[in-house]
């Protein structure tokens, strides 16, 4: 079984490869995600866009969710 820092970590991993289509920078980087929760076997995160009408809501939050 995995435990949850491991679980977070990869996590951690995958928001990595998620990038802001408009800045060459990923999502995790720029300090748009505030917070990876993880319980068992479901996982929150908290995060934010970088203007609050921000086109790219839909792209960003999909790849954040396919990570």
């Amino acid at each position: 079984m995995t435990d949850e820092n491991t679980i977070r970590e990869d996590i951690v991993k995958a928001l990595q490869s998620v990038y802001d289509p408009e800045i060459p920078v990923n999502i995790y980087e720029l300090g748009l995600i505030y917070d990876v929760k993880v319980n068992k076997t479901k996982a929150k995160i908290i995060m934010t866009l970088t203007t609050p009408n921000c086109p790219c809501l839909l792209y960003t939050s999909d790849a954040a969710d396919e990570g």
